[in-house]
């Protein structure tokens, strides 16, 4: 007999218990299959979505960078954009935790590493970080899902933790520059 063809004397094949079909005799097997399936593609897609929405959200903060030229103070770069100076900054005449990110973000855009260290050290750490979510979230994109970097080894309270001390130290590190070299206006 040739091979794939049933032979006609022999029985035939068993039906499936009922508990291994589903609605409509359909194996249960196979409907399952297909439900993971449904769920494995939304799950993508909602990756894909959201992957989407960080690359969006990074290719706005990286142009609006380029578009802005550093202020040469080291601060002051974000009044282009929103007006005025820092608050904290003219009431008090020292820098608010985050004077200097804008400007540290236009010296990264530009390559100019030293200068962005220099006018907000957790500026820079940030805008790297932005650039290096780019490709990440295109990769995330294209797989349906992100590449898996294991943070989940690392406690929650100690990402929060490291995050916080680097502010301080950033905001710490901006202050004993701009009184040492008198670029702040100090009162």
């Amino acid at each position: 007999m040739p091979t794939g063809q049933r032979d006609p004397t022999a029985a035939p094949p068993a039906p499936l218990p009922a508990d291994a079909r589903g609605a409509g005799g359909a194996h249960a097997a196979g409907e399952a299959g297909g439900e993971l399936r449904r769920v494995e593609r939304r799950q993508a897609n909602e990756s894909r979505l959201v992957a989407g929405l960080v690359l969006l959200a990074c290719a706005a903060v990286l142009v609006t960078a380029v578009l802005l030229p550093p202020d040469p103070r080291g601060y002051g770069t974000h009044e282009r954009v929103f007006g005025g100076p820092c608050g904290f900054l003219v009431v008090t005449g020292l820098p608010c935790p985050t004077c200097g990110m804008t400007t540290a973000f236009a010296h990264v855009v530009r390559g100019q590493l030293l200068s962005a260290l220099r006018a907000q050290p957790a500026g820079f750490v940030l805008a790297v970080l932005t650039i290096l979510a780019v490709p990440w979230s295109l990769v995330a994109m294209v797989r349906g899902r992100w590449p898996d970097l294991q943070l989940w080894r690392v406690p929650a309270w100690v990402i929060f933790l490291g995050a916080v001390l680097v502010f301080i130290a950033a905001w710490g590190i901006k202050i004993a520059t701009g009184l040492s070299d008198g670029s702040l206006p100090y009162r």
